[in-house]
């Protein structure tokens, strides 16, 4: 695993070793379709109040929507660069093509007007580096990626958009500030701002609790009678799971919830905002209340799921939730930034949830091929540090209109051996940008 890009490979308990913890009877494998150790939702929200449909409804949760979104921000694709991506040069090859790409970047490092240059190039400026250490990196993790001069469309920063748009103000405006020759103005749009806090958050060792495990496979093996995945850890995140993670966290927390929404071997990390759910009944498919939605499973004849449900299910639900997710936007020349300028997608999930005698919701089945891949979120209150950190000199106070101050510019090359932008420097470029 190369620990600052993109596809973030959850450790888990494979397959294999949780049937060896269970007798090989009907009876006991079949515990194995409720949420599994490393897919629930107590260990993975901020705080878990509500285990039954009536109180989440009681509770007013059966919609939420979270006061302050997240923003949106790019993935900074491998195949533009990265970083080194110059979406605001006139100049920059059209196209996905990483050959033709690649030349341009390569033979152009630093050499056009500021306002031409990548975020990375810019980051490199504010330095002092005249070797351009992190613009030179992104483009050769590019080219260590690419086959036949193709780079794989979806791998990119996603995960550090979406923690950064989680955890971060949105960047408001541009800010300026000084180069080290002491005239040079070097402009930080709010994209290039939002783009140093998503390699921050992609790179830095910050905590996680996550749920659920990322599938491997492409295409994914199904049953041909159900369209269930066959293999354990593509059945992703259980409804269960999900279902009492968006409650609590946007509902209850008012803290967003970050998920990859494909279901495949790609990973796509998105930040939750909103969700709406109602109820069906599973037998006649209907829409209807929660009372009449909520049937006796073993009046459920038909249940194409009855050889997988929790071993101490005896109510199911129907439930069709509508999602809305913060999605990415291309960087833009903008001075400024706004929620008009956001992205969003809105997904609809049907899935049926497993009640035990009380009434607690312990499992369920998805009816949608499109779902929740994998479900994670950062600690609150978290603040990610590099390696340099540690080795700024607070006391020397950095201004728009000064150069970078020593400690600052000898920690932020220190951090550069991880391909981290000092946090430091991110932190204050964001403090400014939202004044």
């Amino acid at each position: 695993m190369i620990s600052w890009f993109i596809r973030h490979r959850i450790l888990t308990i494979s397959f294999l070793t949780l049937v060896s913890l269970f007798p090989q009877s009907g009876q006991a494998l079949q515990a194995l379709e409720a949420p599994a150790p490393n897919d629930i939702a107590r260990n993975l929200v901020d705080e878990l109040k509500y285990e039954t449909l009536d109180a989440l409804k009681e509770a007013g949760l059966e919609k939420a929507q979270l006061f302050s979104e997240p923003w949106s921000g790019w993935y900074w694709p491998l195949y533009e660069g990265g970083l080194a991506y110059r979406y605001a040069d006139p100049a920059f090859p059209i196209g996905s093509n990483w050959t033709t790409i690649g030349d341009y970047l390569f033979n152009h490092i630093g050499t056009s007007p500021v306002h031409h240059l990548s975020p990375a190039e810019k980051y490199d400026l504010l330095l002092d580096d005249h070797d351009f250490t992190l613009t030179r990196t992104m483009l050769q993790t590019a080219e260590d990626h690419s086959i036949n001069g193709t780079v794989d469309a979806w791998i990119g920063f996603c995960g550090g958009w979406a923690n950064a748009a989680m955890m971060l103000p949105r960047p408001l405006h541009s800010v300026t500030v000084t180069g080290v020759d002491g005239k040079t103005q070097i402009e930080f749009r709010p994209s290039d701002i939002k783009a140093l806090g998503t390699l921050l958050w992609a790179n830095s060792a910050s905590p996680a609790r996550v749920a659920g495990t990322i599938c491997e496979e492409s295409p994914v093996s199904r049953d041909p009678s159900t369209a269930r995945p066959l293999h354990n850890t593509c059945r992703d995140t259980n409804p269960a799971t999900f279902h009492l993670a968006i409650t609590h966290q946007i509902g209850v927390s008012q803290r967003s919830l970050l998920m990859d929404s494909d279901s495949g071997y790609q990973v796509w990390n998105q930040p939750i905002s909103s969700y709406s759910y109602s109820y069906f009944n599973p037998i006649t498919g209907q829409a209807t209340s929660l009372e009449n939605a909520r049937i006796l499973w073993n009046e459920f004849t038909s249940d194409p799921y009855k050889n997988f449900r929790a071993l101490q299910t005896k109510y199911i639900v129907g439930v069709e939730t509508k999602l809305t997710f913060i999605y990415e936007n291309r960087p833009s020349s903008l001075a400024t930034d706004s929620p008009e300028y956001d992205e969003r997608r809105f997904p609809v999930y049907k899935y049926d949830l497993e009640l035990d005698n009380t009434g607690r919701i312990i499992g369920g089945e998805w009816y949608t091929r499109l779902h929740p891949d994998v479900l994670w979120i950062t600690p609150v209150n978290t603040i990610p540090a590099t390696q340099g950190d540690s080795l700024v000199i607070r006391e020397e106070k950095w201004n728009p209109e000064q150069v970078l101050p020593p400690s600052w510019k000898k920690a932020a090359k220190i951090s550069l051996e991880r391909v981290q932008p000092l946090a430091a420097i991110v932190e204050q470029l964001f403090k400014w940008s939202t004044r």
